[in-house]
């Protein structure tokens, strides 16, 4: 009997929020600030779910009331936001009686069958998830992602912000004082701008009868961040940098052939770089960027970073160098026979922040892949395995968990275990302008 009342309320109530998306479609939704307050009529709108814990298709933003809701909009091919997931998963575990994620996408169970096909990984596995939105989205519109909105127990808007926010500092701040409010995350719209184009003129290269040239410019408010490398009879002579930071400009002065354009990190690896200024915060602020923009007379890719190097020591306030340090590591080493083995007859190389998988592909594509995933932490993982010939490895586990890529990695025959080793490493300090 209790089993069947169950079922007609549960009828009604989806009867009901039919009634609701009918009499305030999303279309007609307000867009909201920090500040505002969630309407009643928005909180018991239905919203399509994946991963339920009790397996149900509809939830609303009502089931979350009370507690510290923190949107998280994302998308499958948002490399960012996939890259978040072990950590608002790991928050969420940490907050669980008063704080709830609630990652939002536009796409459909379609797109995320597609990526899990792909990778063979859930990107949400750990948390439920509304998918097919055009509610939230309408209520929160944004021009970049990740994107998070922040919303109180007492359903005011009480931050829009990035990535750097998402930590406990943050999180215990909130909830401590339901009332504080944070600044608003920068969201522009960029302004037209071509990589084909030049820094200076903000007109096509390809028109210009430039033979060399080397700029730097300050930030560009409007324009997108990114590394380009040139192509046509530009190729591999042209390099151009958009709004980023003196340390990631110093390491790709640094990256020389070793590091130019190889892997999965562009540069001098940021694991093996060493930060040491008073204020390492200044240079991260906008304020503090620069574009960048070199092209050379013919492809030498040892004298474009060699020039640039100077530019960069002469006209910045850093010092830059490559130093020996005994720095502590993790060394990977092969250590009894293979007990897993891979289908796979095609070379292949994929990963993501849960999944690794490479077949007929040398050691080193495993070495870059954990110094990306673990190199936030500071890790450098360094080879010492021997292993000369192509590897075949499939890793489905948090690659940015250690303990977990250390028991992934065994039945392969590898381990992975701290040390220390004297390293290469690139070393930024304040110049002495007295």
């Amino acid at each position: 009997m209790f089993k069947t009342t169950f079922i007609l309320v549960m009828a009604v109530l989806c009867l009901n929020f039919s009634s609701k998306a009918q009499a305030l479609q999303p279309g007609k939704l307000r867009p909201l600030n920090i500040g505002d307050t969630i309407p009643e009529s928005v909180w018991n709108l239905p919203l399509q779910i994946r991963n339920h814990p009790e397996g149900n298709q509809t939830t609303t933003l009502n089931a979350y009331k009370g507690k510290l809701i923190i949107i998280d909009f994302w998308a499958t091919w948002c490399s960012p936001c996939l890259a978040m997931l072990p950590k608002t998963n790991q928050l969420q575990n940490q907050y669980s009686s008063k704080v709830q994620f609630l990652p939002v996408t536009y796409q459909n169970e379609t797109n995320i069958q597609a990526l899990i096909k792909k990778t063979g990984w859930n990107p949400m596995q750990q948390l439920s998830h509304i998918i097919s939105d055009t509610v939230l989205n309408k209520l929160f519109p944004h021009q970049g992602i990740p994107h998070y909105v922040w919303v109180n127990c007492f359903g005011m808007v009480q931050a829009i912000t990035g990535t750097a926010e998402i930590n406990s500092d943050t999180i215990n701040s909130l909830l401590s004082n339901p009332q504080k409010k944070l600044s608003l995350k920068a969201d522009e719209l960029p302004k037209p701008f071509s990589s084909a184009n030049s820094i200076i003129s903000n007109q096509p290269v390809i028109d210009s009868p430039i033979v060399f040239s080397a700029t730097l410019s300050p930030y560009r408010k409007g324009w997108p961040a990114l590394t380009h490398f040139g192509t046509g009879t530009f190729k591999n002579r042209r390099l151009l940098i958009i709004n980023d930071n003196m340390v990631n400009l110093f390491r790709m002065a640094f990256s020389g052939i070793r590091y130019y354009r190889q892997g999965t990190d562009l540069g001098y690896p940021f694991n093996r770089t060493i930060v040491e200024v008073k204020d390492p915060g200044y240079w991260l602020k906008p304020a503090n960027m620069f574009c960048y923009e070199q092209i050379m007379p013919r492809v030498d890719i040892e004298k474009m970073c060699a020039l640039m190097q100077g530019q960069l020591q002469q006209l910045l306030p850093i010092k830059a160098q490559l130093e020996q340090r005994v720095m502590p590591c993790l060394v990977l080493s092969k250590q009894g026979p293979v007990t897993n083995k891979l289908s796979a007859t095609d070379t292949l190389f994929q990963h993501s922040p849960l999944h690794l998988l490479m077949h007929q592909q040398p050691i080193e594509k495993l070495i870059e892949t954990l110094n990306l995933y673990l190199g936030f932490k500071h890790l450098i993982v360094v080879n010492e395995s021997g292993v000369t010939a192509l590897t075949n490895i499939k890793l489905k586990t948090q690659l940015t968990n250690l303990q977990a890529v250390q028991d992934a990695l065994k039945p392969w025959g590898f381990t992975l275990q701290p040390a220390s080793r004297t390293l290469e490493v690139l070393v930024l300090t304040d110049k002495n302008l007295n």
